[in-house]
């Protein structure tokens, strides 16, 4: 090979890529694993919010104190006309499918169907 201006010419020949990192299996995992679901029930928690939405019930029973508390503060100042929120919270939760966000406990856990 001839150098030119102090540098070593290219080398255009194929280069063998380099091989990849063989990797030990990975176990199976279970999509529905216990101690990520929660133990409350999407049934539940739909039925108390659309049997009880002025209380936000369905809110309490899923760890959304704060929420809850919101909830009730609203309803009394508009004599149950904020109880829409909760009703309709409580359809939402039922039809919720697994993943979204209307279908988690306040720590984030799935609930049971």
């Amino acid at each position: 090979m001839q150098q030119s201006y102090g540098f070593p010419a290219p080398d255009f020949r194929q280069q063998q890529p380099p091989q990849p990192q063989q990797l030990p299996p990975r176990p199976a995992q279970q999509p529905d694993d216990d101690e990520n679901r929660s133990k409350k029930s999407k049934k539940v928690a739909g039925l108390l919010g659309m049997l009880l939405p002025w209380f936000g019930a369905h809110n309490f029973y899923l760890g959304f104190t704060t929420k809850a508390v919101l909830q009730m503060l609203l309803c009394l100042l508009t004599f149950g006309f904020a109880g829409i929120w909760g009703l309709a919270e409580g359809f939402i939760i039922i039809c919720s499918a697994t993943g979204s966000k209307w279908h988690r406990d306040a720590l984030g856990r799935e609930l049971r169907d």
